[in-house]
């Protein structure tokens, strides 16, 4: 059989490949960096898009933790029957309602508001009140060429989002 390897590491023989001048049949040297080239930049391509998925993942989980968050002062407000704020800050990259759970925001994130008052260290403060309303507001986040808008119905306090560019 010639499915053995014999000897050296360039004359090993699989029963194809090129057949060297002494008539024995195995890869040269070229070959095997062409084939191990191609690995190599399958492997490369690959972990890029899986960069690309992670940041994406990232991103998208951020914009549903963010809408936990605000629902979770909404709920919060209701129960408790005073009014609850989430709280933001540009400077930490953070936000919360409680300080135990700090959301981290991705640092491929931008987040900007209209229409919500500053406290403090311009720490961004949106308020619910016990009967789950507010003052209204819209947040936007914004990953790569996509930005999500948070539209909070100061009535309600209901939140919708909808993505602004594709």
């Amino acid at each position: 059989m010639r499915d053995r390897i014999k000897g050296s590491f360039l004359s090993f023989t699989l029963g194809r490949g090129a057949s060297s001048e002494s008539g024995k049949g195995g890869f040269t040297l070229l070959e095997l960096l062409v084939v191990m080239l191609i690995l190599g930049l399958a492997v490369g391509l690959s972990s890029f898009f899986f960069i690309k998925g992670r940041e994406k993942r990232e991103a998208e989980g951020f914009l549903k933790d963010f809408q936990m968050a605000l629902s979770q002062a909404r709920i919060q407000a209701i129960s408790h029957g005073e009014r609850v704020s989430l709280f933001i800050s540009p400077e930490d990259r953070t936000l919360w309602v409680d300080q135990e759970k700090k959301v981290k925001i991705p640092k491929d994130v931008s987040l900007k508001s209209r229409d919500v008052p500053l406290e403090g260290n311009d720490v961004v403060a949106f308020s619910f009140y016990p009967d789950g309303s507010n003052g209204g507001g819209d947040f936007f986040v914004k990953w790569g060429d996509k930005e999500w808008r948070l539209r909070i119905n100061p009535v309600t306090g209901v939140i919708y989002t909808s993505l602004v560019s594709p």
